[in-house]
């Protein structure tokens, strides 16, 4: 996968952990006050309010590959997101991916049109059906000991209508009214039900296996103000649609055969 995705779905930003290695004998108090410091202000400088997604800042990347050969990765657009915060915590959220905006920038513009329509269509994340994917914030707490992390955020990642939870761990930073959350996920897509050219499904499809597993990393701005007020609405947006009988037989009988052709 471009270089990472996610066991964790989707959004490197404030202050990073700092460890003491077992070789230091010596660190200097002032020094140690200062990290102590800075950890708890990390927890602390959550202000209660809702936070709308600033789009013009909003950067999705989404990466994947075959298990023998290629790797694709490219872009995709989100429309409009909010997060919560109460007593000094994250509570509650939403961000929605518009998936027709799915852009793969590993190929040439004059030929990646293939991969990226064979991508919406119904062998993958059927976008005519389910123009729109979430992950829905449920709450937050602070981690310790986590590179690149001192966040995590729980919630649910609703794909073509099926809901799966997880936790995500962000670097979460906060700024004059801001909330910057960054970090990457690991999703498993068979557990939205896409298994087209899945070898945990299907036998003998030798190179043409593609990975179960694909990556978003997320960098996401949050401004304090009016927010569309996401909760209760996107779920609803999200779980509807009818991919039809013909879809999804399609997704089912289709070994591999196309997969093979689009990711090399």
């Amino acid at each position: 996968m471009q270089k990472s995705m996610f066991k964790y779905l989707v959004p490197t930003l404030v202050i990073p952990l700092i460890f003491l290695g077992a070789g230091c004998t010596e660190v200097a108090p002032d020094v140690v006050d200062e990290i102590q410091e800075e950890v708890v202000v990390v927890s602390l400088e959550l202000v209660d309010g809702a936070y709308a997604l600033n789009t013009e800042e909003a950067s999705v990347e989404w990466s994947a590959s075959k298990k023998v050969g290629a790797e694709h990765f490219g872009t995709i657009n989100v429309t409009t997101g909010e997060v919560v915060v109460e007593g000094g915590v994250v509570t509650g959220g939403a961000v929605v991916i518009d998936m027709s905006t799915i852009v793969s920038l590993d190929l040439p513009e004059d030929s990646r049109g293939g991969l990226q329509e064979h991508l919406m269509s119904a062998d993958f994340f059927n976008v005519e059906a389910f123009p729109v994917a979430s992950f829905t914030i449920t709450g937050g707490s602070v981690l310790e000991g986590i590179e690149d992390a001192n966040y995590r955020l729980d919630g649910s990642m609703t794909i073509k209508g099926e809901s799966v939870e997880m936790s995500v761990p962000v670097m979460l930073e906060v700024e004059e009214g801001e909330i910057s959350l960054a970090g990457e996920m690991e999703i498993d897509r068979t557990k939205f039900g896409i298994t087209y050219g899945s070898g945990s499904f299907f036998d003998n499809l030798g190179d043409a296996v593609i990975n179960d597993v694909f990556g978003l990393t997320l960098a996401l701005e949050f401004e304090s103000g009016e927010t569309e007020n996401l909760l209760g609405e996107i779920i609803e947006e999200v779980t509807e649609g009818d991919e039809g009988e013909e879809g999804e037989e399609k997704g089912e009988d289709d070994h591999g055969e196309e997969a093979e052709e689009d990711m090399e």
